[in-house]
């Protein structure tokens, strides 16, 4: 799990996207999950609208409104909600704490 602040700007996001290998980021402000950075923000909230990845910040293109769930969803309930609601990374919380993700490639 890889994770920047909103104050981050999108192209080190894209960076460390691009160096672990994944799709997505959590945004955390301190220990409080904020939003997700993903590839589709990336294309609808920057590319699209102009942007500059070295000016605009991951706050002002995250996705802040997050479905989550706890630790005691199975694998299979995981996909059904992804699927159900057209999302493919599901940040997974525990005492109001991130502890992991799930992913559609899961």
């Amino acid at each position: 799990m890889y994770t920047v602040s909103p104050a981050s700007t999108v192209l080190d996001a894209l960076k460390l996207m691009a160096d672990k290998n994944v799709g997505a980021v959590l945004v955390m402000n301190g220990d409080t999950l904020a939003g997700i950075f993903t590839e589709r923000d990336y294309a609808r909230k920057v590319v699209l609208k102009g942007k500059n990845s070295k000016e605009t910040t991951i706050g002002e293109v995250m996705t802040g409104r997050l479905i989550t769930v706890d630790p005691t969803w199975t694998a299979g309930q995981c996909m059904a909600l992804m699927d159900e609601q057209h999302i493919r990374h599901l940040p997974v919380l525990e005492h109001g704490k991130v502890v992991g993700i799930v992913t559609n490639r899961d």
